[in-house]
């Protein structure tokens, strides 16, 4: 049911058919152990994250559905859970600038700005702001999606981004 809220919301749809993003959705892996892949098989996420990512590096567009599994307090989404999904559609965006296609977040800001619901479609905006060399900086937008309406603004966040240089991360995956 969640899912086909998403495939009929038309922010989603117009994101999906624009031929400027490519799609990633890298936990439906069972061999995927990571925190965002776990959320999925133990359905506190209703499906796995879409991340579509702008092929130009400029930034990605990610829509999720989280559960009450994630809540913190009575139907609103845990602050960490929220800080995970920014961190995560952050790095999806900046990545791409990267020649490896891989880095690790060191710094990363968050400002809850309302309240989260859980069991709604949200997305998440990312825009790259500058990138030098194996560093990027970001910055992101969480929306709480609800078809007929304005999208509400809950959260912010910007991160700082860099490729190391002799770690390979590809053995982490």
């Amino acid at each position: 049911m969640p899912e086909a809220k998403l495939a009929a919301h038309s922010e989603f749809q117009r994101i999906r058919d624009d031929p400027s993003y490519i799609l990633l959705q890298p936990y439906k892996s069972e061999e995927n152990r990571s925190l965002i892949a776990n959320y999925v098989r133990q359905q506190a996420l209703a499906f796995c994250p879409y991340y579509y990512v702008e092929k130009s590096g400029k930034g990605s567009v990610t829509f999720f559905y989280p559960t009450e599994l994630l809540c913190g307090y009575r139907n609103i989404l845990h602050g960490g859970f929220i800080a995970s999904m920014l961190d995560e559609a952050l790095a999806f965006g900046i990545f791409g600038n990267f020649a490896s296609r891989l880095g690790v977040t060191v710094q990363l800001d968050v400002t809850y700005v309302a309240p989260s619901l859980c069991s709604n479609l949200y997305k998440v905006v990312c825009n790259t702001s500058k990138v030098e060399g194996r560093k990027g900086w970001i910055s992101g937008e969480l929306y709480r999606l609800t078809e007929g309406e304005e999208p509400i603004l809950c959260a912010k966040g910007s991160g700082f981004f860099i490729e190391p240089a002799k770690l390979n991360l590809e053995k982490h995956l």
